[in-house]
């Protein structure tokens, strides 16, 4: 097989997501192919008015 290893970018807000998906993406591989992740931190940033993401109960809809 021609690739050596899978990049993969996550991207999150939260150092600590970032670090479990480090640790449970360890071992990964696809097709016997070792995934390497790449990780970027970026600053949260609200992609709704609160308004538009309320749901019917009136609680918050997840992103």
């Amino acid at each position: 097989m021609f690739i050596k290893t899978w990049n993969v970018l996550l991207v999150d807000d939260e150092p600590d997501v970032l670090r479990l998906s480090k640790l449970v993406m360890k071992d990964f591989a696809v097709h016997g192919v070792p995934i390497k992740s790449i990780r970027r931190k970026v600053k949260p940033t609200p992609w709704r008015s609160s308004k538009a993401s309320r749901g019917l109960s009136g609680g918050f809809l997840s992103p």
